[in-house]
């Protein structure tokens, strides 16, 4: 699942950069120009990049995303920081680790790495950590901040306004003017809302509504039109419908719960031929059977918002391993 949230992240940090920006720095940004991610050497990118210029002081500020704990992220950090510095030389760099997961609220996050020799420090490297389950969800709704909307299941609030929380947080997401941006941020949400795994509301909600996100979407809607011959469409309306709303109620008969399946799996290749063409279409069904419904609809709204198909099928193959 890691690989679905760190997705998810990517694409909304591409669409909102200055609300994250604002959301480690604590102030407004007045210019903020967006770097290349990918780094010398390694030839891995970072999940985000930026030049910010701050009452005429410039740095580079560098954001990554954990959604499980890692204990050798301070080393990476330092990594990164020397990789960064390679590529951007001269400039500054504000590094913050953005933690995602409550579960590990017990574990211990340094916020630095360090190596010593002889008792003389030699080599260091400092970055912020922030929790996002320390950040109350109330300060972000209601605020100009609409790409950390998908991050608010995640924050602190009581269990008893779950639901209240979920739709406000929804309804905010709904008024976004560009409708692309509004999707991208729907669907996110919705991948995010599934670290929260001792809250069912932000589930229920999101399950029964996704489908008719979707089909109000001008991105879903682009898709659809992109050659998609008629029975296809209908189709890829019965299997969103069915996946979505029907496909995760208890108790479905076998016959009725592998027609979701089908239909799931035929979405899911209808979206992603439209969006990327022609491809080996019965492979990947082959593999997207072994997932069950809650999978599969999770997928659909991955294959909306994926850059590539290879990215996508990389998602799909990691699913496979850990089977």
């Amino acid at each position: 699942m890691a690989q679905e949230y760190d997705l998810a992240l990517k694409s909304l940090v591409d669409r909102f950069p200055e609300a994250f920006a604002k959301l480690v720095l604590g102030e407004a940004v007045v210019k903020l120009e967006l770097l290349d991610k990918e780094l010398p050497a390694s030839k891995k990118s970072v999940d985000y990049l930026c030049k910010i210029t701050i009452e005429r002081e410039r740095f580079i500020l560098h954001i990554e995303f954990q959604s499980s704990y890692d204990a050798r992220m301070p080393e990476r950090m330092f990594q990164y920081a020397g990789r960064i510095t390679e590529k951007y030389p001269g400039l500054p760099i504000y590094s913050v680790v953005l933690y995602l997961n409550e579960a590990d609220r017990h574990k211990l996050f340094p916020g630095f790495f360090e190596l010593k020799v002889r008792n003389r420090r030699k080599t260091y490297h400092e970055f912020d950590v922030i929790k996002i389950w320390n950040i109350d969800a109330k300060t972000i709704l209601g605020q100009e901040l609409k790409g950390l909307l998908p991050l608010v299941p995640l924050m602190q609030y009581e269990e008893s306004e779950s639901e209240q929380i979920a739709v406000r947080c929804i309804q905010e997401i709904q008024v976004i003017n560009d409708p692309k941006l509004q999707a991208d941020a729907l669907a996110g949400l919705y991948v995010l809302s599934g670290l929260k795994k001792s809250n069912l509301v932000w589930r229920r909600i999101m399950d029964e509504n996704m489908s008719k996100w979707l089909e109000q979407s001008v991105t879903y809607q682009e898709i659809l039109s992109k050659g998609l011959k008629k029975g296809e469409k209908q189709g890829l309306e019965r299997g969103l419908q069915k996946g979505l709303q029907q496909g995760l109620q208890q108790g479905l008969q076998q016959g009725l719960q592998k027609g979701v399946t089908d239909g799931l799996i035929r979405s899911i290749l209808a979206v992603l031929r439209a969006r990327f063409g022609e491809f080996k279409e019965k492979k990947l069904a082959q593999r997207l059977h072994n997932f069950d419904e809650s999978r599969l609809s999770e997928l659909v709204a991955l294959a909306v918002i994926t850059k590539n198909l290879s990215t996508f099928e990389k998602l799909v193959n990691g699913h496979a391993k850990k089977r």
